[in-house]
């Protein structure tokens, strides 16, 4: 419950601030292009979904051991499922398998 919002909250904090950072930074000449606003979402929207995904699969295991083990597998594959569904819509619909890859950036960044 609040541990699961602390967590969020915490990586949150250092997203606003990587951002904050990037927007007034000279060397970066104040970024604001056409990318900074997917730039901000991602950075906004990938604390919740990493901190998510980590406690929906702890949540698998009993044994750290046994984490250990299997919880790289389990990333890849969930990593692998967007690539692989995008790419098989967008033979039919290119239009479909663009807002399914919006969504899953958001969700699974």
């Amino acid at each position: 419950g609040t541990q699961f919002f602390i967590d969020v909250l915490q990586y949150e904090i250092i997203a606003v601030a990587f951002i904050v950072i990037v927007a007034v930074s000279p060397e970066m000449g104040g970024y604001s292009g056409s990318a900074f606003l997917p730039f901000v979402l991602t950075l906004l929207m990938a604390p919740l979904a990493m901190t998510g995904t980590g406690y929906l699969i702890s949540f698998c295991f009993d044994n750290p051991d046994s984490a250990l083990r299997y919880v790289p597998l389990i990333l890849e594959v969930l990593a692998l499922v967007p690539f692989i569904s995008v790419t098989i819509i967008i033979a039919s619909s290119e239009s479909t398998a663009r807002l399914i890859h919006i969504i899953f950036c958001a969700i699974d960044p």
